[in-house]
């Protein structure tokens, strides 16, 4: 079994959360798979897990939202999973990730972590399900979230697309009320928990890329540097519409996006609203 603990990857929609991942998971030795709640979905009808009940769970797994984007084949996994001594629930969710991994051609795996925005409305069960993870929380500058925001909802309709609130004001509300809720709930885990800007992987990437490898205990290579490479970039189709900026080169320009896009006068409602509102996390836009 893994000795490391979980990787948990927090932050408001539209943050940076799926760049972290990705970046995260080009580590040979990692897994961060694409985002698909099934650990929490799945949590209150089997967290008495036996493996008698293998195959009702993995009929269930088989049906929860985004497992597609896993490309799972469920006849490897049953086969996989039955070879397994598994005594519980979290035993079971990470030999679902290392098979994910392994399926990806990650041999060695060390850590396996989850990203999933749902996470927002149930941080605390994830203490429950993935006992005593470590937790990296990416806070971006609330302008360009509520410019990405604007730009999401922009697009075409489709399976999986977010739906976000339109307004500049309930955007800028649900960021202050999303990112106090992660830092409420992080106090207190200071050994298990980093903070990180948005900003900062922009600007340095390879700093940053140390940094996190650095608490998580794993060895910086160069290789790491190509993050977005085919060689494990796996984050899929059905949510690549809003995710385009995952692919190519890190881009500084995605800083200050809400310059082109807010009106001043937006700017100003923005800063209005923060400055009202007391903010939990060590930061201030």
């Amino acid at each position: 079994m893994i000795q490391n603990k979980p990787l948990i990857i927090l932050g408001n929609p539209r943050s940076g959360t799926s760049l972290l991942r990705v970046l995260i998971n080009s580590h040979d030795n990692v897994v961060v798979p694409p985002e698909c709640g099934f650990s929490h979905f799945l949590f209150e009808k089997y967290k008495n897990f036996k493996m008698e009940m293998i195959d009702l769970f993995l009929d269930d797994l088989f049906e929860t939202k985004k497992i597609e984007g896993w490309s799972l084949n469920k006849k490897n996994l049953s086969v996989y999973l039955k070879k397994q001594k598994i005594k519980n629930y979290f035993e079971l969710i990470e030999k679902i990730y290392v098979f994910y991994g392994n399926q990806i051609n990650k041999k060695n795996i060390e850590i396996w972590g989850d990203k999933n925005n749902y996470f927002l409305n149930h941080l605390e069960d994830i203490e429950l399900i993935y006992d005593e993870p470590k937790y990296i929380f990416i806070i971006r500058n609330p302008k360009d979230v509520v410019s990405s925001y604007i730009k999401v909802n922009e697009l075409p309709e489709s399976k999986y697309k977010p739906k976000f609130p339109n307004s500049v004001e309930e955007i800028t509300n649900r960021w202050i009320d999303n990112n106090n809720k992660i830092s409420l709930f992080l106090k207190n885990k200071n050994e298990r928990c980093l903070i990180i800007f948005y900003e900062d992987i922009i600007s340095d990437i390879e700093n940053s890329i140390k940094k996190i490898f650095n608490f998580l205990n794993i060895t910086f290579t160069d290789v790491e540097m190509n993050f977005n490479s085919k060689k494990f970039f796996d984050e899929p189709s059905i949510t690549m519409d809003w995710k385009k900026k995952l692919i190519g080169e890190i881009d500084s320009n995605n800083i200050n996006t809400y310059l082109k896009v807010l009106s001043q006068e937006e700017i100003n409602l923005i800063n209005q609203i923060i400055s009202q509102n007391n903010l939990l996390f060590d930061f201030f836009y």
